[in-house]
């Protein structure tokens, strides 16, 4: 564990730093790390005054360099030129030319880590590195480092390629300088005011204090500043005038709400509230006397505080904090539901230094393997100028350090006591009913239709790219279809639906059937799974609009969109197809723990007793049970009783999680990947598009090609025996052996992963499939008496050799789905592809044919609509492009161009 450094401790007399501590903040002749005893003694203000050359300073936080700019707009600062570069504020020419034509050089560039990444490389980029840097509140490029990847690989440009000195500042470094790597040379400051104003605030883990709080307050004719990330938070006090200025995370889910404004527009004049999100816990200024409310929620790293955050944020008030409180809401289990347990000692932060100290050791000794160092990138450990992102590899011991001060009550006061603070109870006594006022659906239109068809678009791009799924993205499917309504809407001035939101009350099940009907007659269905039948589009006449028909005809994708999202909304709802209502009910009443524990004493008969109950539970509902889906309750059922007998959950296929898997499969689908990634797991993928049980995935709304593996195992075997058999194994199977299709394959299969059967079992069936003799004995020897998975590993590392080599030959994205890939039906069209049926591999200097099936992943049973050509396709070149022609009897057909 590193010890507490030596630092050299600096006073001054005034508000702001000056004497001694401003020539040492603003030195550009050494690296140094600069802690300011309080916030707001003008640190940066000092840099942007600096008269000596040029200077560049790092803000994590947009806020930040925004409040500055305003700053630089009156003329408030004395050096020659100021650029503010952020998201949305491209500069770099200005400053490439200021750099290279004036004869003076005192220009000061204020920007964000983001930006030099964006920069990296260029030609301004290298300018950069020959002038001082000066990195703002420090503390935030390590502690955020997890959310934003860019902070820890800019911080990693500065330690390996800056040429001139840098400075960190912050009032509130991180415990212990964790997060200065070892061997970097750097003398520590502390600047501190010669007097100090006292600080107090007091701390509960009661909920119900933020109400009593705000309105104690509000009743006093005080402002109130809320610090939180809660977006439940932000729209809360609805009768209360307030202002919420936070990022552009949550200025997206704001917007529906009529929640949030710009900082050129905060009027502290007309404002009860003020709520703010981290983009303005530091570097931003409350000119203003005001009470002090910081929430911090434990249960979500995304609303939790550390006590960094937590002084900055009280920092922000220049004047009177007339009362402060922090209410430290803890948590049993966090936002992946997994049981919390936090430190209760050092020793715990001792050992996860040490770990991470090991991890930096492990990714450099990767830094020259291309395979191994491309697979870290993409987990953000080694960035792209190939070094370890070690800030990102330290979130797991800050996350420690922010427990173990958050969670020992002594330990947080003893802590907020060490920046200065003195603490006391908040004490919640008063009971005040106050009237919980809401934003319904209808209102929520209402405010996005003011928003222009550019800010709309542009927010919804953004929301589909980091769309939720589990713990992954940002946003939710339902802000997602609320922003494409509304700006499908505004695009067609679809004035049947706009009249609609006139209406006195809006149900959201029927106005969005009606925008699904709209968007149906007048759109494109090509690519729908589901068409209107005739008595739907005789029904939706009422919405026919020739104007919206020529502007949905250019936005097909967006429609397109708008089907996945309605389809996750109608999953909320419980509004399926009737053959998956059923799926729903036999799930439902399957996994129903109380039937379970009825019978579970009576192990004789349990089996039976159970099975009899939930046959007799299903056939009340109407659900008749055939032989297939009897014996696949039996084998449910005996291997739930397994589950409850060992102390496991038994809700795996329960009706919550088939729920949640049909809105995963969709999310995965319509974010191309990006959320719900998959794992790979002896070689075979698992993301939400193989988790979806067959007879949901009708639940996608768009149509999704599936091309596998013919008999995938057998042809599979051909390569490795150097056979020719595989095409024809299961029929020599039900040839002789009288069984079906399906009899075959499973009795093959389960030969080949049942590897404690006697080889001589083994023989005798894979004689039967068609194999000789030495065939058959070969065989036997791969999968019988053999270790458990042995053989099973070596096919699905076929397998995924196989579906990569179809991948490759095209040009579309592609998702893995064991033996098989799934690609989107309109991709194929757009891009003019007859798929092969067959591909051809060179392999031992000699063509191996490997056979496909074609045929759809949300349309089981029926025939795949495009062309397919059985003319073997080489495995070394992309499928030739194809003119699409229309053709009898076929959605479309292609012929070679």
């Amino acid at each position: 564990m590193l010890s507490n450094v030596k630092t050299n401790t600096l006073y001054f007399n005034t508000k702001y730093i000056t004497g001694e501590a401003l020539n040492v903040l603003t030195d550009t002749t050494k690296n140094k790390y600069a802690i300011k005893g309080s916030t707001g003694i003008g640190g940066t203000t000092a840099i942007l005054n600096y008269l000596l050359g040029n200077y560049i300073i790092i803000s994590p936080n947009v806020g930040m360099i925004k409040g500055k700019e305003e700053l630089a707009k009156k003329g408030e600062f004395d050096s020659d030129k100021q650029i503010f570069i952020y998201h949305g504020e491209d500069n770099w020419d200005d400053v490439l030319h200021y750099l290279m034509n004036s004869d003076v050089q005192n220009l000061i560039i204020n920007t964000t880590p983001d930006q030099i990444s964006k920069i990296y490389d260029s030609e301004v980029y290298k300018m950069l590195l020959n002038i001082p840097i000066f990195i703002d509140e420090s503390h935030a490029y390590s502690q955020d480092a997890t959310f934003r990847r860019k902070l820890g690989e800019f911080m990693e440009l500065v330690y390996n390629q800056w040429n001139a000195c840098f400075t960190f500042s912050t009032a509130t470094p991180i415990y212990k300088f964790l997060d200065i790597p070892n061997g970097i040379p750097i003398e520590y400051y502390s600047l501190e005011r010669a007097k100090k104003e006292p600080k107090h605030i007091d701390i509960t883990n009661d909920k119900k204090a933020i109400e009593q709080f705000v309105y104690e307050q509000n009743e006093q004719k005080r402002l109130v500043v809320i610090f939180t990330n809660d977006k439940n938070i932000h729209l809360k006090f609805k009768e209360l005038k307030v202002a919420n200025l936070v990022g552009e995370t949550l200025k997206v889910k704001l917007k529906p709400y009529g929640r949030g404004i710009e900082l050129k527009d905060l009027d502290y004049d007309n404002i009860d509230i003020l709520m703010l999100s981290s983009s303005y816990f530091a570097g931003f200024d409350i000119d203003q006397d005001c009470s002090i409310l910081i929430i911090s929620n434990q249960s979500n790293d995304a609303t939790k505080i550390s006590v960094n955050n937590l002084v900055q944020a009280y920092g922000r008030c220049r004047k009177k904090v007339h009362q402060a409180l922090f209410v430290n809401l803890l948590a049993e289990r966090n936002n992946k539901s997994e049981p919390i347990t936090y430190p209760k000692d050092l020793n715990v932060i001792q050992k996860g230094y040490e770990d991470y100290l090991k991890k930096i050791n492990k990714y450099k000794s990767i830094l020259n393997d291309f395979n191994l160092r491309s697979e870290a990138k993409e987990t953000g450990y080694i960035t792209n100028a190939n070094y370890v992102n070690r800030y990102l590899l330290l979130n797991d011991v800050l996350n420690k350090v922010n427990d173990y001060q958050l969670y020992n009550e002594d330990v947080l006061v003893k802590t907020l006591g060490d920046y200065g603070f003195t603490t006391g109870i908040y004490t919640n006594d008063i009971e005040k009913v106050r009237k919980k006022y809401g934003t319904d659906l209808k209102q929520r239109l209402i405010n996005l239709m003011q928003l222009s068809t550019d800010e709309l678009l542009n927010d919804y791009k953004n929301i589909k790219k980091k769309l939720r799924n589990k713990t992954d993205g940002s946003y939710s499917p339902k802000l997602a279809l609320e922003y494409l309504t509304a700006y499908l809407m505004k695009l067609t001035n679809a004035t049947v639906l706009i009249d609609k939101l006139s209406n006195k009350r809006l149900y959201s099940g029927e106005f969005y059937k009606s925008v699904n009907a709209f968007l149906c007659v007048n759109g494109s269905t090509r690519n729908h799974s589901r068409q209107l039948s005739k008595s739907e589009l005789n029904g939706s006449k009422i919405y026919v609009n020739e104007d919206a028909k020529d502007i949905l005809k250019s936005v097909i994708w967006l429609t397109d969109n708008w089907q996945m999202l309605y389809a996750i909304a109608k999953i909320g709802n419980d509004n399926y197809s009737n053959k998956i209502t059923k799926e729903i009910c036999i799930a439902k009443v399957l996994y129903e723990k109380a039937t379970y524990i009825k019978y579970q004493g009576n192990k004789k008969n349990r089996i039976s007793n159970t099975r009899n109950a939930i046959t007799k539970e299903l056939e009340s509902q109407g659900i008749a049970i055939d032989d297939v889906k009897s014996k696949f309750i039996n084998k449910t059922i005996k291997s739930n009783f397994k589950k409850i007998d060992s102390g496991e959950y038994i809700n795996y296929n329960s009706r919550k999680n088939l729920k949640k898997r049909m809105k995963e499969a969709i999310i995965f689908l319509l974010t191309k990947g990006l959320s719900g990634k998959g794992r790979t797991t002896k070689h075979r993928e698992y993301n939400p598009l193989t988790l979806l049980p067959r007879e949901l995935r009708s639940i996608i709304p768009i149509r999704y090609v599936e091309v596998d593996l013919t008999s995938a195992n057998p042809q599979i075997i051909d390569s490795i025996l150097k056979t020719d058999i595989g095409l024809s194994v299961y029929k020599n199977l039900m040839k002789k052996r009288k069984i079906s299709r399906n009899g075959a394959k499973k009795l093959f299969n389960k030969t080949l992963n049942d590897y404690k059967l006697p080889i001589a079992k083994a023989v005798k069936i894979y004689l039967d499939a068609g194999y000789s003799k030495d065939k058959a004995k070969e065989l036997a020897i791969l999968t019988a008496e053999v270790e458990k998975g042995t053989f099973y590993e070596r096919v699905t590392k076929a397998e995924a050799k196989l579906t990569k080599l179809y991948k490759e030959t095209l040009s579309i994205k592609t998702y893995r789905f064991h033996d098989a890939i799934v690609m989107k039906e309109s991709d194929i069209i757009d891009n003019n592809i007859i798929l092969p049926a067959q591909l051809v591999e060179a392999k031992d200097n000699k063509e191996e044919k490997v056979v496909f099936h074609i045929g759809y992943y949300n349309l089981p049973g029926m025939k795949y609509e495009g062309i397919v050509t059985n003319k073997p396709h080489s495995t070394d070149k992309l499928i030739s492009s194809y003119r699409m022609v229309s053709g009898k009897n076929t959605r479309y057909k292609s012929v070679a161009s």
